[in-house]
């Protein structure tokens, strides 16, 4: 915590597969000159979560 000066560090992580809706440009060669189309699309990504955190404190012992 950043008012207390204790520091905190993640002991157990995992990895979670997420859906997300993306932005994305649509490509067109034989158009260059008329305005570039949008697009969503849907894509998966994998994010890193904090299950549990050990911290640390100066003035308390660590838990």
């Amino acid at each position: 915590d950043w008012n207390t000066g204790c520091t905190c560090r993640p002991s157990k992580t995992s990895t979670k597969l997420h859906e997300v809706l993306k932005y994305a440009p649509q490509t067109n060669l034989y158009k260059i000159q008329q305005r570039q189309r949008v697009r969503w699309v849907i894509d998966e990504i994998f994010l890193s979560h904090h299950e549990t955190c050990e911290c640390s404190c100066p003035f308390q012992s660590p838990r």
